[in-house]
């Protein structure tokens, strides 16, 4: 994937779109700043836990755990409008639905890859 950050738009396009948070912001007011600078953290923090159980559930056929932390990764990404891990998450749940097992370790690497440029990002 060719990725390329936009100053003007201050994203990613297709993984990250900061207007989300801006909107998260603006309804937080004062404390809006401080607000997404823990969100981040924490994700940034969480999320490397969440991606080597999802990993490990992977490598133990653990279909039913799988969904539960592709699911929970889906969820926080969106929030934060990490929109690139959440639409994979999306698609990783339709592969597990659709009974695609083959497909999802491939997924699960492009997680992994999505992830470390959204890392990259916040870390600049």
């Amino acid at each position: 994937m060719n990725v390329f950050i936009d100053a003007k738009l201050n994203t990613i396009p297709g993984i990250i779109d900061e207007k989300v948070m801006l909107e998260l912001k603006k309804f937080m007011g004062e404390e809006g700043d401080e607000l997404e600078q823990e969100l981040i953290g924490m994700y940034l923090s969480k999320t490397p836990t969440l991606l080597s159980a999802i990993t490990a559930d992977l490598n133990n056929g653990d279909l039913t755990a799988l969904k539960v932390h592709v699911h929970t990764l889906k969820g926080s990404s969106a929030q934060l409008g990490i929109i690139g891990v959440s639409n994979l998450c999306k698609h990783i749940e339709e592969l597990i639905s659709g009974g695609a097992f083959t497909e999802i370790p491939d997924q699960i690497k492009q997680l992994e890859t999505l992830f470390r440029q959204v890392k990259k990002y916040y870390s600049k």
